[in-house]
């Protein structure tokens, strides 16, 4: 599947390369951090 997303901009203005497993890591401690697993 291709991503849609190539590049995003930052808060402070940078435009940088879109890193998907940013993101699938940011779920993953949030889960972790309210006690589920999966």
């Amino acid at each position: 599947m291709e991503e849609a997303m190539k590049r995003i901009r930052k808060r402070d203005g940078r435009v940088v390369p879109f890193d998907r497993q940013r993101i699938v890591n940011a779920i993953f401690k949030a889960a972790w951090a309210v006690g589920q697993e999966d």
